[in-house]
């Protein structure tokens, strides 16, 4: 996900990276991508010939997880694949929705626009029949992201209010908490700050009733605390700050690091406050 900072902002985050890095690293130590993730891919297929059913469909994700969070693309999207064939051939439709919306994540994050956009109404039509709700609204925030990223943050904007809607419809939290995420970036983008504001309100508001300590929550709050920048309102960017520090420790390492912007933005602002 990208991160709405002002250049100031950006300047700072550049002057403290390394302090800032090292501390991270120092909180969550990672192993080397190196001697480690290729083993245990290694590992795991080794055994994939003695697996069936549920544990061959784990192996398959745990492969699709581990490979995903080294950004080793290629094995990335062979795993997509192998684990959609699998739960296919097994009927398991849950682990379907995993590998269906994974799927859609690596078209997003690889940038193949006309792919992510093809696919999408088909897997959400699956999604809705199984009435899995986390990634049916999962996969709806990707494609307004995806909007706004390019450029169409107004296509956004009604896209995320049909999604607002049909939340509230269903009385679902999550979908309401997603939805009020990506308004809130739609907002921020066309430069409705105090709109932006009061969205992503909506969206911490949502989700911690529905999954507090969540690594969703921690995708907002860079985005609320840059708006908050924008308006200089630096009283609440400190409470942000206590949230956050209350809510990490419950993420697991390797989902953590991948936030590292987001502690890097606050910790920055931070520095400018106490300045």
């Amino acid at each position: 996900f990208r991160i709405f900072a002002s250049e100031t902002l950006e300047t700072m985050i550049k002057n403290h990276l390394l302090a800032i890095l090292y501390l991270f690293l120092f909180l969550f130590p990672m192993k080397s991508k190196a001697q480690s993730y290729q083993q245990q891919i290694d590992s795991i297929r080794h055994e994939i010939p003695k697996q069936e059913g549920k544990d061959l469909l784990e192996a398959y994700y745990k492969i699709y997880n581990i490979s995903y969070y080294a950004g080793d693309v290629k094995q990335e999207r062979n795993s997509i694949s192998q684990l959609l064939e699998e739960a296919e051939r097994q009927g398991d439709v849950k682990m379907q929705g995993t590998a269906r919306v994974a799927l859609l994540y690596y078209y997003y994050n690889a940038d193949m626009k006309d792919s992510l956009m093809s696919e999408f109404s088909k897997q959400q039509e699956f999604l809705l029949k199984q009435k899995d709700w986390k990634y049916y609204y999962d996969i709806w925030v990707l494609i307004v992201n995806h909007h706004i990223f390019t450029g169409h943050s107004n296509t956004a904007l009604r896209e995320v209010k049909r999604m607002y809607e049909d939340a509230q419809k269903r009385e679902n939290n999550y979908g309401v908490g997603l939805a009020s995420y990506g308004m809130g970036n739609a907002y921020m983008d066309i430069g409705l700050h105090e709109e932006a504001i009061a969205a992503y309100e909506r969206c911490i508001k949502a989700l911690n009733q529905v999954e507090k300590g969540s690594s969703t929550l921690l995708d907002v709050y860079p985005y609320y605390c840059s708006v908050l920048s924008e308006v200089k309102n630096y009283k609440r960017m400190l409470e942000i700050t206590d949230q956050i520090a209350l809510t990490t420790p419950e993420i697991k390492p390797e989902i953590a690091f991948q936030t590292v912007e987001m502690t890097l933005l606050i910790a920055s602002i931070t520095v400018v406050i106490a300045v």
